[in-house]
Parts: C-alpha cells; structure tokens; sequence
C-alpha cells in the first residue's frame, strides 16, 4: 500500500526542468575552474549536478558571459504590426466580435488567426472589449 502511494505522490510532483546558478555560483564556478579544479570537484563543492557545470562552462566558452541565456519559448507567429492591425480593426468599429473580425483579418492579410489569439492580442495592446450596441424598443 505505501509502495503504490509514493508512487502515485511521485507522479503528482513535476522536478523543474532547470535549477539555475545564482551570479556568485557562477563567478565560484570560473574561479575554481582556473584554478584547475574539475568539474566533478566544482559540482561537489557546489551540491550540483556534474552536466549542470559542464553546460554551464560549455554556455560561458560559446558566449563569453556568465549571465543565464534568454528564455526560449515559442516564437511568436503575429507580430507587433499585426497587432497594431488588430487593434485598428477594433478601434474603428468597438462593436465588432471576435469572429467578425477574424473574418476581416483572413481576408486582408491571409493570416489565419485563431480566436484566442485574437482575444490575447487585443488584451495584450489594452484594447476594451467590444461595446454592444443598444437596441431601440
């Protein structure tokens, strides 16, 4: 029983992919790498991973810097102008839906934006939501 339920807690629980160097670990680890230390020395008297050194050191040779690399993600597919395309498209007509919009978009540009996106793009430029017109009864 206590077998089955670490295992199921230790599928709940997702390690971080990445445990960063602080800036003094990594000044540490370039001292003690000059001095002639090997990484498997640096690794134990830091309590990291032997690779987490190696791809440090690896970073600093192709780089020449100590500080981390940019964040990858995915690469943007819109960019500002489409945005600004966007957010004129709202201004000129504030009732205008989401699915009208697009519409208009697809046809101008050829770009097929998903909705979601658009809704993400038009909080993003601080654009309001759309202002329903008033019926006259």
């Amino acid at each position: 029983l206590s077998l089955s339920l670490s295992l199921s807690l230790a599928h709940s629980f997702v390690m971080p992919r990445r445990y960063p160097l602080t800036v003094e670990q990594r000044t540490l680890i370039l001292q003690w790498f000059r001095e002639g230390k090997t990484q498997h020395e640096i690794a134990k008297l830091l309590d990291k991973n032997k690779s987490l050194i190696c791809r440090f050191l690896k970073r600093f040779r192709e780089t020449g810097g100590i500080t981390a690399g940019k964040s990858t993600g995915c690469k943007r597919k819109y960019t500002e102008r489409d945005d600004r395309r966007l957010a004129k498209a709202r201004a000129d007509n504030s009732s205008t839906s989401i699915r009208s919009l697009k519409k208009t978009l697809d046809a101008e540009h050829g770009k097929g934006m998903n909705y979601g996106t658009i809704q993400n793009r038009l909080k993003s430029v601080r654009v309001n939501k759309r202002v329903l017109k008033k019926r006259n009864s």
